[in-house]
C-alpha cells in the first residue's frame, strides 16, 4: 500500500470483492502515515476473503519518535533494507497463501525472529489485525495490538481484548512517565523500549518479535453487517465507530492536545494509522436464493 516518502494527510481506497453466490463486500481502507511501515491486505480465495491491517517496527527504529531504519540499534541492514517494512510485507505475503492464518503467521514468525538478535528492538516485527471471512462467519487474529470491531443486530461489539502488553508493564510506563513529566519524545521512546525489550511484558507479541507467538484469537458465528480493523494508531473505541472518517481527519490535531495523556507503555505518538472497514452488501436476487437454498441444506 505504502511506496515510502514522508507522512502526509489521510488517504481513502474503497474495494468491492465478490464471492458468489454467498458474499459482497464494499471495503474501505484510510491511511494516514507516519513512518510508511503500515499496509493492508484484501485477498479473495474460492472458500474465503482475508482481510488484515500490518504496522511494522523494531529492527532498531523508534517508530514516529525517531530512529534510522536498518538492523539493531539503527545500524544499517544489508543493503539498507528498511527491515519493520520488510517485516509487514513478508506477513503480508503469508496471509495470502490459501492456508489458516494462524499457521500463515506461526509461519512469518518464524521467517522474521532472530535467535542471534537479543530484545523486542532488535527484532523486525509486525502487528497485525487479521479477519478471514467464510459462507459460516468470521475468524479475527490480532498479534501485537490493533483493535477489532463487528456490528450486529444494531449494536457494535469488540472482538479483541485490547491492550496486548502485560498490566505490570503499563504500571511501569505510568510510573517513569509521572517520575519524568518534563522528557523529550525521544527520552519516552527509549523508556518504551526498556520496557518492551521484555517478552514476559507481553501478554500477545507482535509477529518476529519474539520466539514465541500467542495472538488473541475471536470468532463469529452466522450473519454480521460491517466489520472494522485498526492498527493501533488509530486509537479506536466503540465510540467512534459511527464517525470513521473524521476521526481519522482530525486524529493528528487530538493527538497534538493529548500528548502527555497516552497512559500505554505501547502507544507511541503520532503512529502510522490504518483503517480497514468492509460491509456486506445486497446480494443479486439469484445469488440470495442460492445463499438461502445453502443455508437450508438444499
Amino acid at each position: 500500500m505504502h511506496n515510502g516518502g514522508s507522512a502526509g494527510p489521510s488517504a481513502k481506497t474503497v474495494t468491492v470483492v465478490a464471492v458468489p453466490p454467498w458474499l459482497a463486500l464494499g471495503v474501505e481502507a484510510w491511511d494516514l502515515p507516519a513512518t510508511r511501515r503500515d499496509d493492508v491486505l484484501v485477498s479473495v480465495q474460492p472458500a474465503f476473503v482475508r482481510l488484515a491491517v500490518l504496522g511494522g517496527s523494531g529492527g532498531g527504529t523508534t517508530g514516529a519518535a525517531g530512529g534510522a531504519a536498518g538492523g539493531p540499534d539503527g545500524t544499517p541492514s544489508p543493503m539498507g533494507t528498511d527491515e519493520p517494512r520488510y517485516a509487514t510485507g513478508l506477513v503480508r505475503a503469508a496471509l495470502r497463501e490459501d492456508t489458516g492464518a494462524g499457521a500463515a503467521l506461526e509461519a512469518a514468525n518464524r521467517l522474521l525472529f532472530d535467535a542471534s538478535r537479543t530484545g523486542h528492538r532488535a527484532q523486525a516485527s509486525t502487528a497485525a489485525v487479521v479477519a478471514t471471512i467464510t459462507r459460516h462467519g468470521i475468524e479475527v487474529l490480532v498479534a501485537g495490538g490493533g483493535a477489532a470491531y463487528a456490528h450486529r443486530d444494531g449494536d457494535w461489539f469488540a472482538l479483541a481484548p485490547g491492550d496486548p502488553l502485560t498490566d505490570e508493564a503499563n504500571t511501569e510506563w505510568r510510573g517513569w512517565a509521572a517520575e519524568h513529566p518534563e522528557a523529550t519524545r525521544a527520552d519516552r521512546a527509549a523508556a518504551r523500549l526498556r520496557i518492551l525489550d521484555d517478552p514476559d511484558r507481553w501478554r500477545n507479541p507482535a509477529i518476529g518479535a519474539f520466539e514465541r507467538l500467542r495472538p488473541d484469537v475471536a470468532t463469529i458465528e452466522g450473519d454480521w453487517d460491517e466489520l472494522v480493523l485498526a492498527t493501533d494508531g488509530a486509537r479506536l473505541d466503540p465510540s467512534l465507530l459511527g464517525r470513521l472518517e473524521s476521526w481519522i481527519t482530525g486524529l493528528r490535531a487530538w493527538e497534538s492536545q493529548h500528548e502527555v495523556a497516552l497512559g500505554r507503555a505501547g502507544a507511541e505518538v503520532h503512529a502510522d494509522v490504518t483503517v480497514l472497514r468492509a460491509r456486506r452488501l445486497p446480494l443479486p436476487d439469484e445469488a440470495a436464493e442460492a445463499r438461502a437454498e445453502i443455508g437450508a441444506g438444499r
